[in-house]
This record gives C-alpha cells, sequence and structure tokens, in this order.
C-alpha cells in the first residue's frame, strides 16, 4: 500500500516478483578468456548487463514491442557517434515492420531483420 501525506486515499500496488534464470556462462558459447556472464531472458537484465561492459554516455537503447500475442519486449543497442545512423535507422524500420503473433527467441527477429535470411552462413 502507498500512502502519500496529504492525500485521504492510499493506493494499493499489485508488486510481482518474476522468477528469472542467473546470470551464467552460455552454454552454447564457452570462452578461456573473457566474460561469463551471458544475456538471459530478460531486457532489462540484458541491458543493465550491456551498461556495466561499455559504460560510454553515448550507448543508446530503443525498445520496442514485437508480437502482437507474445508482447515481447526488444531493444536496438547502439552507440550514437560510433554507429552508422543509416543502419541504425534501417533496422528501427525493420523492427517496426514485423507483424507476427508471437517471437519467442532472438533467432526469430534475427530473421526477420536481415537481407537474406535464408543463407546457411550467418550474417
Amino acid at each position: 500500500m502507498l500512502l502519500i501525506e496529504g492525500l485521504r486515499t492510499g493506493f494499493l500496488l499489485y508488486v510481482d516478483d518474476f522468477e528469472t534464470r542467473n546470470i551464467d556462462e552460455p552454454d552454447t558459447e564457452t570462452v578461456v578468456r573473457g566474460s561469463r556472464e551471458g544475456f538471459v531472458e530478460s531486457v532489462v537484465i540484458n541491458m543493465t548487463l550491456l551498461r556495466r561492459r561499455i559504460r560510454h554516455p553515448s550507448l543508446r537503447f530503443e525498445l520496442f514491442t514485437l508480437g502482437t500475442i507474445s508482447q515481447t519486449p526488444v531493444a536496438l543497442a547502439y552507440i550514437q557517434g560510433l554507429t552508422d545512423p543509416i543502419i541504425v535507422s534501417l533496422l528501427r524500420k525493420r523492427l517496426n515492420q514485423i507483424k507476427v503473433d508471437s517471437v519467442e527467441s532472438s533467432g526469430e527477429v534475427e530473421q526477420y531483420v536481415e537481407d537474406n535470411p535464408y543463407t546457411i552462413f550467418p550474417r
């Protein structure tokens, strides 16, 4: 309950804490040296991981919601002034054009935004 001095009513807030997976070393990308942290399902936690690694004031995040049913949060991250603005604009446009019911993985988003999604070589 949130009570504010001077108001005659209070606010009952529902604050649910969702269970999240721990930040661990990715199973598919083991490294000998370097970070042992990998992205998790929470876009907010992933943004925090990037902020910890890239402590630059020009690091930018743009949030998108993909999937009419799943309402999956997705972040476009780039360093302003270093990243080509044409590429950022193109990615922004392609993310806005994704019209699907559900997005379940980053691989799906990758297929929607790349030029040749059916190539056998990752781009």
